[in-house]
């Protein structure tokens, strides 16, 4: 949960919150921040109660179910109803790019046996997958709750769009960074 005292951490001052792949707050004027390269940003909104989220969703994070366990906490710790959250799923790399090896794959089906139907193999090349990490999110999100029509998929790749996006697959480490910022005022 991130307050007020925790405003300006990692920007304007040095930062405690470590190795956080999610924030959530009720406060007025606090940007809630993550940054990525290609893995997937998820925010959320609660309308209803002015709750806000952040998950970075990276493909272990995915495996993990951050985004499921966003709703859990929004629901536990300021009581919002699951059918009131809103969920944008920003560009991100997308199922046509990200390639992995089987012991990603094998991750997923030990975890996540349902991610069975958004992993492919490639056609083109022996021993590689593609992985549909956004379509998992949403069965996730599904899972714990979310109506399918309040979640909204950016739907963009960004591997594919290195005129619009930094792509650490396309680019490496000489990249930069993509930020997702969520705030209420």
């Amino acid at each position: 949960m991130i307050s007020s005292k925790d405003k300006g951490k990692g920007l304007l001052k040095k930062s405690d919150i470590d190795d956080a792949d999610g924030l959530i707050t009720n406060e007025t004027g606090i940007a809630l921040t993550t940054f990525y390269a290609d893995c997937v940003p998820v925010y959320f909104l609660d309308p209803v109660l002015k709750v806000i989220a952040m998950a970075h969703s990276g493909w272990r994070g995915t495996v993990k179910q951050i985004s499921a366990k966003a709703v859990c906490k929004m629901k536990k710790d300021y009581g919002c109803d699951s059918k009131n959250i809103l969920v944008g799923i920003g560009p991100s790399i997308k199922k046509c790019c990200f390639e992995v090896e089987y012991p990603v794959v094998e991750e997923f089906e030990k975890k996540l046996p349902f991610s069975k139907e958004f992993i492919f193999k490639d056609n083109e090349k022996i021993g590689k997958y593609k992985i549909d990490l956004q379509s998992i999110i949403e069965k996730t999100l599904v899972s714990a709750g979310i109506l399918s029509y309040n979640i909204e998929n950016a739907d963009i790749c960004t591997k594919c769009n290195p005129d619009l996006f930094f792509s650490h697959r396309n680019m490496g480490n000489e990249r930069g960074s993509l930020a997702g910022i969520i705030a209420l005022k």
